[in-house]
């Protein structure tokens, strides 16, 4: 394997995650942080 093995963390329910690397986690929050569209529900209502 070419890959380097992946961190993993132990959740309180047993479960085992991936733990992303910083470069994985900024690229992740740069995704969510800055949404392409507005949604129709942010947008106030006229009467």
């Amino acid at each position: 394997m070419s890959k380097k093995k992946s961190e993993t963390q132990k959740t309180p329910k047993g479960h085992e995650i991936p733990v992303p690397t910083k470069e994985e986690f900024e690229t992740n929050l740069d995704k969510v942080a800055k949404p392409e569209k507005k949604s129709p529900a942010s947008r106030p209502k006229k009467d």
